[in-house]
């Protein structure tokens, strides 16, 4: 009993770090409209599985909620790829433009030079 409430105490520390999540993607996606992110983190631990987990506290319950956990934890890394994909494109495309400032200064350096 005391291992399923700290088990749940987790859970809804994560549930509560999700909400964070959720809002930090809100605001990135205003930020660059243009960026596909699709996040459905969630954890469904909520009605008859938490209930089940604590009152028939066997392998079945455990094993339902072991699922559950594992989803969740797929969904977060699924999220977290397509941020990391997003975040080396925008690398990428500042490198990109460092570049073709530097190479437009150099240019305009030249032009200046010649003209006088």
């Amino acid at each position: 009993m005391i291992s399923d409430l700290a088990k749940h105490s987790h859970i809804d520390d994560a549930k509560s770090e999700v909400e964070e999540t959720q809002s930090a993607l809100s605001r990135f996606r205003t930020e660059l409209a243009d960026v596909k992110i699709t996040s459905s983190i969630s954890i469904e631990t909520d009605g008859f599985a938490k209930f089940a987990d604590f009152f028939f506290d066997g392998l079945i319950a455990d094993w339902c909620m072991q699922s559950r956990i594992q989803e969740s934890q797929e969904s977060v890394n699924k999220t977290k790829n397509q941020v990391q994909q997003v975040l080396s494109k925008l690398e990428s495309m500042e490198r990109a433009e460092a570049t073709q400032v530097e190479q437009l200064e150099r240019e305009m350096s030249q032009f200046i030079t010649q003209a006088q």
